[in-house]
């Protein structure tokens, strides 16, 4: 079944990665016609006052870096309004973890050209 947050639909199939506060899933942004990762507060939590403020904190800090190595928060979701969402830009191929389940041990020119862009990233 499809789901609608904001301009954001969805299926419950469609989940990207999960973790201990919330899921994120492979969204498409009606409004601008793109894909999107929208995070989503899981409902148990939405009303633990420390986990929606660590929820919504860490986006504000994110979205003042522009660098190319690190994905941009697109849209945040209002602390009043739930489901607590934010949405960031997607990046095609997953992360790290996945292309290492689905590829196994890597070359190492391949090791030391994601430890570059981790290392570029982590420098900016």
């Amino acid at each position: 079944m499809r789901k609608n947050v904001k301009t954001y639909s969805f299926d419950d199939e469609s989940i990207l990665g999960e973790g201990g506060f919330a899921r994120v899933f492979l969204a498409r942004n009606e409004g601008a016609d793109t894909d999107a990762a929208l995070k989503i507060l899981k409902p148990e939590f939405e009303d633990n006052s420390y986990v929606v403020e660590s929820f919504f904190r860490d986006p504000t800090v994110m979205r003042a870096l522009d660098h190319k190595n690190i994905i941009k928060i697109l849209d945040v979701g209002a602390p009043t309004e739930k489901p607590f969402y934010l949405s960031m830009e997607y990046c095609q191929g997953g992360d790290l973890r996945r292309i290492l389940q689905r590829k196994g041990k890597l070359a190492i020119a391949s090791v030391l050209g994601y430890a570059v862009t981790l290392c570029d990233a982590l420098a900016y």
